[in-house]
């Protein structure tokens, strides 16, 4: 989620949002199921709950190896576009900042 875009719908009351069910806008009709049209209200509250945690929201993507086939090529160039990372089949600790284990130093 951003300020200017969630991820699912975040209206109190869906069904009287002036942006309900329009396409490639509302998360309900769009393929991505991102609402590129949140409330006010969400921007304020966004900023609220980031504010005091001094933190950055970064989406990564974990995803099957069936998403390396050539015809899936779109989905990683519009992942890459969207600011965002991918990983297949797992994510490496030191993506979050985290040691590895000596047991699995070795583990590729």
């Amino acid at each position: 989620d951003t300020e200017e875009q969630t991820y699912g719908c975040r209206a109190n009351n869906p069904d009287i949002c002036a942006f309900n069910l329009i396409e490639s806008v509302c998360a309900f009709s769009s393929p991505d199921g991102i609402c590129k049209h949140p409330s006010k209200a969400w921007k304020k509250q966004y900023q609220k709950l980031l504010s005091s945690l001094n933190m950055e929201v970064e989406y990564i993507y974990l995803l099957s190896n069936w998403f390396q086939k050539p015809e899936y090529r779109d989905v990683l160039d519009y992942i890459i576009s969207a600011n965002c990372r991918y990983y297949f089949e797992y994510i490496p600790l030191q993506v979050f900042g985290l040691p590895i284990p000596m047991d699995f130093k070795g583990i590729k």
